[in-house]
């Protein structure tokens, strides 16, 4: 490599680093919207709404790793912990990524991450749950 690529490369302008790292950062894309798909079993994923909200429409790239962190490792990809944690941002009134992305991490701490069968755990057991959760943490 000459000394003048070299020096290019070293002191590089800001917005060639930027363009760069979008680049490296790309493939987060396709990942949390993969998992996104695998999920809720739709591939218009930016249309899913919570609470007449948009939660997945015009996420930055921190709100994508988050989002593929919390349902490809927390949740392990399992549809129904991320149903059931919909299922139950909706009856509490959720509007927001942040917080339904905290309510996936409860209910896939409360069945270990593992696939069980939710179906048999019903909104008001859950709600009942949440409600105590809240009322203790106040």
């Amino acid at each position: 490599m000459r000394y003048a690529e070299y020096m290019n490369l070293l002191f590089r302008t800001p917005t060639t680093y930027t363009n760069k790292s979008h680049l490296i950062n790309s493939g987060a894309n396709t990942a949390y919207r993969n998992k996104l798909k695998k999920c809720y079993g739709r591939n218009d994923v930016e249309l899913i709404t919570l609470n007449d909200e948009k939660i997945f429409d015009n996420l930055t790239a921190s709100q994508k790793s988050e989002v593929d962190k919390k349902i490809g490792g927390t949740a392990r990809k399992n549809p129904d912990i991320v149903r059931t944690a919909h299922d139950v941002a909706e009856s509490m009134g959720v509007k927001n990524l942040e917080d339904f992305l905290s309510i996936i991490e409860i209910v896939a701490k409360e069945v270990g991450g593992k696939w069980l069968d939710l179906t048999v755990v019903t909104k008001p057991m859950l709600l009942t749950f949440f409600m105590q959760e809240n009322l203790e943490m106040s």
